[in-house]
């Protein structure tokens, strides 16, 4: 996936890979050992650049143990530092009655159909897991 820079998508990021990679096998390994396993997971995530009032709402995409993509009607600047709140879903092995808290800093925010919302990718530094 491009975004309107023509830069690589999250697909395209997370593997650490290109069309004009010269990793080998043995490399391979490293990046596909390193990679957190993602579970696409979508539940109501609640976010804030650090400093701000203002809660933003997304719906998260996916989420693994190192971070987070999800959707909202706007992009975030990368490099930001962001709270986030997300209400974990019935059915998730955590029984729907946990909400996860969250620290994190943007690795990268585009838009996914011009003019009508935005993906953004967080780096987790911190989360605690309550229950509701």
């Amino acid at each position: 996936m491009k975004n309107s820079n023509g830069e690589a998508g999250i697909d395209d990021m997370d593997t650490g890979k290109n069309e004009s990679s010269s990793v080998g096998p043995k490399e391979d390994r490293k990046v596909a050992l390193s990679r957190a396993q993602r579970f696409a997971i979508q539940a109501n995530v609640r976010f804030r650049v650090r400093g701000e009032r203002l809660w933003r709402e997304g719906v998260t995409e996916n989420i693994s143990n190192t971070g987070l993509l999800f959707r909202s009607n706007e992009m975030v600047q990368k490099d930001s530092m962001v709270e986030m709140t997300i209400d974990l879903p019935a059915g998730s092995k955590f029984a729907g009655n946990a909400k996860m808290i969250c620290q994190g800093k943007v690795i990268r925010s585009w838009e996914y159909v011009q003019g009508f919302g935005a993906l953004t990718a967080v780096n987790i530094k911190s989360s605690r897991l309550t229950r509701r």
